[in-house]
């Protein structure tokens, strides 16, 4: 307020002296390569990257960014360590470009221009990033009425040297598949419960089985909940185990005694369909990671208020910690066990 009465009692031309030095500040900041990270939200609250103890001391700086050392674990290290922008050349402007391209699900090459770097460094930050959000609400439990179904993704080398390739590439994608569910598609489960929370989770090759139901849902499901689920003989032995109440859809029936139904999973399979289109092909590699990135942007939605979307995401990638490096991403394993499904083993 006292800052707000100073400026009223100044001339005009005093004013726009004073707009010009805060415009330049911006501007200045604004360039400054991200790895100074005056603009990160959690300056307040120091902890150590390694131990995550936050008795702490400043100790000097080294291209203007604080050092500390943790008086825990013996540990120097500046607020950028173990963070998605430690190692980071991009401006605070391009990051903030990169999270907006993000946020509209670009694909890489209406991103790197955007942005004004490679294709491949975007491609890297990318999946820094959304690597992050595998963590995002993981210790959920679903609750009330759970509806809980299948998607079936085609399995995918994309990005894979072809000397490494365990079948022929496929020019078009699908050439040579067979319809149907066979072992060369990717098992999705999805579950959504009366709350909106979401669980997608990659468990496995082909047909949707107990132990891959085991795999996405154990231990995220309360007990006496109602479970919704398609004709699958699998679910039987899951609600048992785990105490649930299940509602079985009959083949081309699409409600259980009029009232339970997979309307609202399917409205977001739908939608995950449209998302990974938007990427014209998506390495199986990295399937997982997208799947964390749709349902980390779809929580937001229902969680926070359109306008501060973005504004969360920035300050949950910038106060979580990685240690992925650009060396790390293309040695990444597979989310599901391909061994055995071609003659030339997958290396």
């Amino acid at each position: 307020m006292e800052i707000k009465e100073t400026l009223e009692s100044l001339l005009p031309d005093e004013l726009e002296k004073i707009q010009k030095i805060i415009d330049s500040i911006i501007k200045e900041l604004g360039l400054r390569t991200s790895t100074n990270k005056r603009y990160l939200l959690r300056d307040n609250k120091i902890s150590c990257p390694i131990c995550d103890k936050s008795d702490v001391l400043k100790n000097g700086t080294k291209n203007n960014t604080q050092r500390y050392v943790c008086r825990n674990c013996s540990k120097y290290f500046s607020i950028t360590t173990n963070n998605i922008t430690g190692h980071s050349k991009l401006t605070y402007i391009q990051l903030i470009k990169f999270l907006e391209c993000m946020a509209r699900f670009d694909t890489l090459e209406i991103t790197a221009k955007e942005v004004g770097i490679s294709q491949r460094e975007v491609y890297n930050v990318r999946i820094k990033i959304i690597n992050l959000f595998k963590n995002f609400n993981d210790n959920i439990i679903l609750k009330g009425i759970i509806q809980s179904d299948e998607k079936y993704i085609r399995l995918s080398f994309k990005g894979t040297r072809k000397k490494k390739m365990p079948r022929k590439s496929r020019k078009n994608g699908t050439q040579g598949l067979k319809p149907g569910i066979g072992k060369e598609k990717v098992c999705i489960i999805g579950a959504v419960d009366s709350n909106d929370n979401i669980i997608l989770k990659v468990v496995g090759i082909g047909s949707a089985s107990t132990e891959m139901i085991e795999k996405a849902l154990a231990g995220k499901i309360e007990k006496n909940s109602v479970l919704v689920t398609d004709s699958k003989t699998g679910y039987i032995k899951f609600a048992e185990c785990h105490n649930l109440i299940l509602k079985q859809l009959l083949k081309k029936s699409y409600t259980v005694e009029d009232i339970y139904h997979l309307g609202e999973l399917n409205s977001l399979f739908s939608e995950l369909e449209i998302f990974i289109q938007k990427f014209k092909g998506l390495s199986t590699r990295h399937l997982q990671e997208y799947l964390d990135w749709f349902r980390f942007r779809k929580i937001l939605k229902y969680t926070v208020e359109y306008l501060n979307i973005n504004g969360e995401m920035f300050k949950y990638i910038t106060q979580n910690k990685t240690t992925l490096k650009n060396t790390d991403i293309c040695k990444r394993t597979f989310p599901v066990d391909i061994n055995g499904l071609f003659e030339k083993p997958f290396l």
